[in-house]
């Protein structure tokens, strides 16, 4: 039998199994830690940049929407539109998304917003979107938000001009939830006396959208004022089980506080009665959905 020397610190004995001859090979175990360290620190300077650009461009964002509601008088973006009021309805499905108000049947009030991004005039391409805010009895409304976008894996986080609000929609960014990452989508079907929507919903790199629900508007806008100083947060007004990633929060978040501070309801122009903004703030029972007048 060959005798076998002692490993030296930092090596590895690796024996044949045809001589049982040991041979030691140099692994130098301290330098390959000091590398893994190395590693890691450079994923740390990489997520401390990207959160910081994040965080600027967001600050970038907020100030500049800030100053266009100022100047506007009104809401930056989607400054004008039409509200009205639907009905919900998920069917429910066995592929379990992790969210509540996506796995289990239910038919919901909602208020139904349709704008233009730009504000452009009838005719000229735009962004178009959709606002759904879903009443909740005990906190805050559920806000989605829809804009124009490519269906695609990839051209779904694309905004796209689009001549008519009649075009497919989706919520643009992702949301995260207990099963992974998720969007949505808005399709538009035929109705007579309205609008309506087919709801899915896909996960980051599926081709197909999975079939959620129904969404259906009334034909006519809430009266007497047919867009009423309502606004949205889908950064905050989130539906039970979806959570904004950190990096949506630092881009999205500052928009919407800087347009709330520099650009309140009760300053906005071309308003009914700017008394009536300032008394009916959009918190209130009446625009969070809460109250609901009988359908015939």
């Amino acid at each position: 039998m060959v005798p076998q020397a002692p490993p030296v610190r930092g090596t590895t004995r690796v024996v044949t199994r045809t001589t049982g001859v040991a041979r030691v090979r140099r692994t130098n175990a301290p330098t390959m830690l000091k590398a893994m360290g190395h590693h890691h620190g450079q994923r740390d300077v990489v997520v401390a940049a990207g959160t910081a650009v994040t965080a600027a461009l967001g600050k970038v964002m907020g100030i500049a929407l800030g100053v266009a509601g100022r100047l506007r008088r009104g809401k930056p973006l989607h400054p004008r539109g039409e509200l009205f009021r639907g009905r919900l309805t998920v069917a429910g499905t066995g592929r379990g998304w992790g969210v509540p108000l996506l796995d289990d049947p239910s038919e919901s009030d909602v208020l139904v917003r349709v704008s233009r991004a730009m504000g452009l005039p009838g005719g000229l391409p735009d962004i178009h979107g959709v606002a759904v805010r879903l009443p909740q009895p005990d906190r805050e409304p559920v806000d989605l938000l829809f804009a124009t976008t490519g269906t695609g894996p990839l051209t779904r986080y694309v905004l796209r001009l689009r001549r008519s609000d009649r075009k497919s929609m989706t919520t643009l960014l992702p949301v995260h939830t207990s099963t992974g990452a998720l969007a949505l989508r808005l399709t538009p079907v035929p109705q007579d006396g309205g609008r309506a929507w087919a709801l899915s919903a896909a996960r980051p790199g599926e081709r197909l959208w999975q079939p959620v629900g129904t969404l259906v508007a009334d034909a006519h806008p809430v009266a007497p004022d047919p867009d009423p100083p309502l606004r949205f947060d889908p950064v905050r007004n989130l539906p039970d089980g979806v959570e904004q990633y950190a990096w949506v929060r630092r881009l999205r978040d500052p928009a919407y506080v800087l347009a709330r501070r520099w650009s309140p309801a009760s300053t906005w122009t071309g308003r009914r009665s700017a008394a009536a903004v300032s008394r009916r703030d959009t918190r209130s029972s009446e625009w969070s959905g809460s109250h609901r007048e009988p359908r015939p």
